[in-house]
């Protein structure tokens, strides 16, 4: 049986580049859409996305990505596409409106009369939201289930665009105070972004009624743990901090909403190995 089309909104994130490259070695045909034109370049060189099946476009742009659709005849949309930063959807909420709720309405709306299937990636953020980002994460989880399409519920993923460490690493090149929470109880659920993917091509390959798709194992972190591991994955011996106060639209921990394997790391080594692992 031949591989299905999909298509993978986001393709240029973390997420979406790793998902684009195991599905592709499984010989699906993907169509990428993302709106950042370096990121769809690695696509072209390293996935060896044939330059027809990249699209750079906005996810509100709702009849482009409904013509793209229906030329490429594509049988399942995944989106990993989202605003996803906490402060700027509480500074732009018509901007995390638009892209992370109606959007997403308009794309389920049109799926659902086409009788296609839609792969939704939630964060463990939706359970008990505390600010805007987790609101439309929230919201867009209950249409998804209304219509009996599919999500996958992350949790932060290690090594992502935007994340802590990414912001450290940036600290890093400009010689500037690393910024850390002041709170040392704060912590986090960790993924490795290979993890997610894999979770997402089961959601894809899986034709069951089957709606909610959820780690089996995630790795609970405290920030400052993670700081010192990063500190010492890079070598670095003299820094200066930045302590900052978590936001009220912050919690200390996430609130996880289904049964998983929590590994809590406290080792510094051990959080090390798990950091080298996804490199």
């Amino acid at each position: 049986m031949s591989k299905k089309n999909i298509m993978i909104i986001g393709a240029g994130g973390s997420l979406g580049k790793k998902l684009c490259k195991l599905v592709i070695k499984d010989n699906y045909n993907v169509t990428a859409i993302d709106n950042n034109e370096n990121s769809l370049a690695y696509l072209y060189r390293v996935c060896n996305i044939p330059e027809e099946k990249i699209y750079i476009e906005d996810i509100r742009d709702f009849n482009k990505i409904k013509n793209i659709i229906e030329y490429n005849k594509i049988d399942t949309v995944v989106n990993c596409a989202a605003l996803k930063h906490v402060m700027w959807c509480e500074y732009n909420i018509k901007h995390a409106i638009d892209i992370n709720i109606i959007a997403n309405l308009e794309l389920i709306n049109y799926l659902n009369k086409k009788e296609k299937k839609f792969i939704y990636i939630s964060s463990d953020k939706a359970t008990n939201p505390q600010n805007i980002y987790a609101l439309t994460k929230q919201f867009v989880d209950y249409i998804v289930k209304l219509y009996n399409f599919k999500l996958v519920r992350g949790v932060n993923f290690l090594n992502s665009k935007g994340s802590v460490l990414d912001i450290w690493n940036e600290q890093k090149i400009r010689s500037e105070p690393f910024t850390i929470i002041n709170n040392k109880e704060c912590n986090r659920y960790f993924i490795t972004i290979p993890q997610m993917a894999s979770i997402v091509k089961e959601a894809i390959e899986d034709n069951s009624n089957k709606i909610e798709y959820t780690p089996n194992i995630i790795y609970k972190i405290y920030i400052h743990d993670l700081f010192k591991a990063y500190l010492k994955i890079n070598n670095i011996i003299n820094y200066n901090i930045e302590e900052v106060f978590l936001p009220d639209t912050e919690k200390i921990t996430e609130d996880l909403n289904f049964n998983t394997e929590i590994i809590e790391l406290k080792d510094i080594d051990k959080i090390v190995e798990l950091l080298k692992s996804t490199n």
